[in-house]
């Protein structure tokens, strides 16, 4: 009886989504996946009617999905709802990067340039740049956005400043010609850092200060570093195609936290809204594969098989969130963009909240423990709950005296919970059966304290 009661209910608005999922492009099989923060594949939408194969995907704050074209003069908005698309030409030439402002506008670099299209991919302006080969793109919390060229060593950095202003700035030293740019999160309304990798035999990457001055250059463990991104602490991440060198470096000194291996190679790295770290590794036959690794630790905790061919790094919301539009409450739970980051809980997600969010991590292969990781109040008694199914945000069981909805398909509900008082970890031990490979479990909780909540959807995915 107090299972069920415990089961039983959420009321938050009603949302599109109450998982907030990501997206991965394949350059060789020409789809798109959806996956999960714990590995699951959700849906694969096949592009290759288009007659393009794929560079990237990048996620708009809208939902919809952004894809780069390899080697075209276009590029490509898919609608998840109905997996339909459309095509739009680049005013600039062949686009390479995708990012998009506080507003949600996006802006594509590559060819000659830096386009910026409204949310539905109506042309805005166009900002011609003085140096070739615009590759990487980022943006800053002023509203700068930030291009690497990777033109002949040691290339150069450009920026278009918030008034439309463009001023290139050249790598001093070096044998680095850029290819990939990060806005560095350095805490609430610090001026960004600007780092800069590419390709180039000595490891090098550079870092600027938010004016375009140039700070520091500094040399990572050996490898081709093809992606970099920031977490919510500062810290900058590094990827390496070559040799799959996954790199943490201190911001403040320039030197290696921790270095870490994936194999074959690291091509891209991206971080969740719940800040956990994935990375995509292409390998020579399909499926390629998505990981999750321990930031702590570097170790595989999960694996999503996706296309063939994948080139690119997870599209996420992290940065937007975190860099570009901090102050923002993207779920309307009342808590601000950076708010929910850094303290564990996603912007995206409104059942994800500070009186209870739940995530998995750990290792969830067979014969592993993985962990249910509960944030809640210290005093309160957590239930998580195990289904197969789920059911629409807006058609859940609600219950009087509990925030949210039950998002768990009752009928598929298993007979067991897991519980604790407080907020941390639950073990979860996965059988050494070789039958669960592949089993995709939903998890839910529900924190009964003051106020009473069930929390935002989670998963084990069982490889």
């Amino acid at each position: 009886m107090f299972r069920i009661f415990a089961l039983a209910a959420l009321c938050l608005p009603a949302l599109a989504t109450a998982q907030e999922t990501y997206w991965v492009a394949n350059r060789a099989s020409s789809d798109l996946h959806e996956i999960s923060a714990y590995g699951a594949v959700l849906r694969r939408i096949d592009l290759s009617s288009n007659g393009f194969t794929l560079r990237s995907a990048h996620k708009a704050p809208n939902g919809k999905v952004w894809v780069v074209n390899f080697i075209q003069t276009n590029f490509t908005i898919v609608d998840p709802v109905t997996s339909t698309w459309v095509n739009v030409p680049n005013a600039l030439g062949s686009p390479f990067a995708i990012a998009f402002d506080a507003a949600g506008n996006a802006w594509v670099s590559g060819g000659t340039g830096v386009v910026e299209y409204s949310p539905a991919g109506a042309l805005l302006n166009s900002y011609p740049l003085p140096a070739a080969a615009p590759l990487g793109i980022t943006i800053d919390n002023a509203g700068n956005k930030w291009i690497a060229h990777r033109t002949t060593a040691p290339g150069s950095i450009s920026r278009i400043d918030a008034a439309g202003a463009i001023t290139n700035f050249p790598l001093p030293m070096g044998n680095m010609q850029p290819t990939a740019i990060v806005a560095a999160w350095r805490g609430l309304l610090q001026p960004n850092h600007i780092w800069v990798i590419g390709d180039g035999a000595a490891s090098q990457f550079f870092e600027f200060d938010e004016n375009g001055v140039f700070l520091n250059m500094y040399v990572a463990p050996a490898g081709q570093y093809g992606s970099i991104d920031c977490d919510e602490t500062g810290d900058i991440w590094l990827g390496s195609f070559s040799n799959g060198n996954v790199v943490q470096v201190d911001p403040l000194t320039g030197l290696a936290r921790n270095t870490f291996n994936v194999a074959p190679n690291a091509i891209g790295l991206a971080f969740t809204n719940f800040g956990q770290l994935l990375i995509t590794t292409r390998t020579a036959t399909a499926p390629c594969f998505v990981y999750r690794l321990g930031r702590g630790t570097g170790l595989i905790e999960t694996q999503a098989p996706v296309g063939s061919g994948t080139q690119s790094s997870v599209s996420t919301l992290h940065h937007w969130a975190l860099v570009v539009n901090p102050l923002a409450d993207s779920d309307n739970d009342g808590l601000a963009n950076f708010a929910e980051l850094t303290g564990g809980s996603s912007p995206f997600d409104a059942y994800s909240t500070a009186v209870s969010s739940l995530r998995t991590s750990g290792n969830t292969q067979i014969g592993s423990t993985a962990s249910i990781d509960i944030d809640a109040g210290a005093a309160t008694l957590n239930i998580v709950a195990f289904a197969f199914g789920t059911v629409p945000v807006g058609s859940g069981v609600t219950f009087p005296g509990f925030g949210g909805e039950v998002l768990l398909d009752l009928a598929t509900v298993a007979p067991a919970t897991l519980s604790r008082v407080g907020g941390g970890s639950l073990p979860l031990p996965i059988p050494n059966n070789t039958a669960l490979q592949g089993l995709d479990v939903k998890l839910q909780a529900a924190t009964i304290g003051s106020p009473n909540q069930f929390s935002n959807l989670s998963g084990v995915r069982i490889w």
